[in-house]
Parts: structure tokens; C-alpha cells; sequence
């Protein structure tokens, strides 16, 4: 004859007549079932359920696997939560691992690459801004030749040795002879101004 107690995982026997019960008291000392095994209905039973550490009756989870992204569904059941999640709830991922944020239901990479809309890991973007090409390197660009750095499909800075053409909204070789922003021709001609100043001042004395 056996006597049990309504306590999860744990049996009390009296005599050696129910399996899966580690040890047998006469005393009536609560006795834990063997490892795999779980009290419900009493008897010790084997939770079967893939991915599960805690059985509350037979083939019924009621706490999944704490190391892995899995939660418990309606039907007792492991499912997988999402991926890189860290810590997971009935409701979905609360947390998520290392380099990725929480967006909705779903762990998303984090980065600090400039016009980078969504990320591909933590130093690569996955799409872009608006009016940006993702180049091979993960970066993102106004895809101009020998821009550094870009603003809603404008250049903002070019790359040294560059000046940035508004017309040809191209970033052009700067040259002694041309410079297609008109850098240097500005810089002619407040020197000419400079100069004409310094004749009409002459002038004057």
C-alpha cells in the first residue's frame, strides 16, 4: 500500500510498489521521484516533453528549459520563442542577448552605423535609410563616388581630397586648375577683392 502527498515531484511510499519512486520510507519521509520523473495523479511519472524542465502533470510542461528561448504554450507544450531571445515569458521574449534590442516580439540587432535602418549584427546594417544604398562593407551610403558621409540621398561630406559639386551633386577631384564647387574660384576671387581694396585704398592716400 502507498500513501502520497499532493506535493509536486515529490511521493511518499510506504512500501516498494510505485516505479520511478527513488526511495521507499517507512516512515512516511517525503521522497523526491527519480530524475526525469514528476508526481501527478500518484504515481511518478516521466515528463516527456521536449525542451521542458518542470512537469505539473503527465506530458504537460510547466517550465521550459531556463538556458534556451523556449516558453510554454496553452497546450503544455516547448515552443521556441524567438531567436537571440535571452529570457523568455508566456507573453514572449522580455529580454533579449547581448547586441540586440527588444522591437515588438522580436530581437533585433543593434548598431551605431550611420543611416542604418535596421542592423545586421553590431557592426554591419542590414537596410538602410530612405534613398540609401547598403554598400558590401554594411555601411550606408548616397551611393556618390568618394563620399564620406550622407543625409537624405545628399552629400554631405566628401572623402579628403574631394569637394562636393551641388550641381553634378558629385564629389569631384579638387585640383589647382578646377574645382567643380567653385572652392577655389571663390578663394580668386577674395583675393581679388582683397587686392582691389588695397589699390582703391592706395588710391585715395
Amino acid at each position: 500500500m502507498a500513501r502520497f502527498t499532493p506535493t509536486r515531484k515529490v511521493c511518499v511510499c510506504v512500501e516498494n510498489t510505485v516505479a520511478n519512486c527513488d526511495t521507499f520510507n517507512v516512515n512516511g519521509t517525503r521522497i523526491a521521484c527519480s530524475d526525469g520523473y514528476c508526481l501527478y495523479n500518484k504515481a511518478c511519472f516521466k515528463c516527456n516533453v521536449e525542451n521542458c524542465a518542470l512537469c505539473s502533470k503527465e506530458n504537460f510542461c510547466s517550465q521550459c528549459n531556463t538556458d534556451q528561448a523556449f516558453v510554454v504554450d496553452s497546450n503544455g507544450k516547448c515552443v521556441y520563442c524567438t531567436d537571440h531571445c535571452a529570457t523568455c515569458t508566456s507573453a514572449g521574449c522580455t529580454v533579449c542577448s547581448d547586441g540586440y534590442t527588444l522591437s515588438g516580439d522580436t530581437c533585433r540587432a543593434s548598431c551605431n552605423i550611420t543611416d542604418c535602418n535596421t542592423c545586421a549584427s553590431a557592426t554591419a546594417c542590414a537596410t538602410c535609410n530612405t534613398g540609401l544604398t547598403l554598400m558590401s562593407d554594411g555601411t550606408c551610403s548616397c551611393n556618390i563616388a568618394n563620399c564620406k558621409t550622407c543625409f537624405n540621398s545628399v552629400c554631405k561630406e566628401c572623402a579628403y581630397g574631394y569637394i562636393y559639386n551641388i550641381a553634378g551633386r558629385t564629389c569631384d577631384v579638387i585640383t589647382s586648375v578646377t574645382d567643380a564647387s567653385g572652392r577655389i574660384q571663390l578663394r580668386q576671387s577674395a583675393l581679388a577683392l582683397i587686392t582691389s581694396l588695397i589699390i582703391f585704398t592706395v588710391m585715395l592716400g
